[in-house]
């Protein structure tokens, strides 16, 4: 079966527990609109975004400010918290790639 289904096709094997990893190749082809989250229905525009998105269902945050406990979703929600929290503006997180 291919990774990439039609809309109507929805069987998929992605939980809301499963790594977004495991969960990106689930998600189908809504009609070349973009890509059907498998675990809302919400319509993604490229399979990178869904990639992201997923990270709301399965509560993953690889993003750690280098400053404290902090953990983030995104790499700009990242930045914005380390430049109003800590008064750092940072040009480089590369310190802070997801651990993947």
């Amino acid at each position: 079966m291919d990774s990439w289904q039609r809309a109507d096709d929805r069987g998929s094997s992605c939980s809301v527990g499963a790594g977004s990893s495991d969960c990106v190749g689930g998600g189908i082809r809504s009609g070349g609109f973009g890509i059907v989250c498998p675990v809302c229905g919400k319509v993604i525009s490229r399979r990178d975004n869904l990639r992201v998105h997923l990270r709301t269902h399965t509560g993953e945050k690889p993003y750690g400010c280098p400053h404290c406990p902090h953990r983030s979703n995104e790499r700009g929600n990242l930045r914005k918290h380390v430049r109003s929290l800590h008064g750092v503006d940072v040009d480089n997180l590369e310190s802070a790639a997801p651990h993947m």
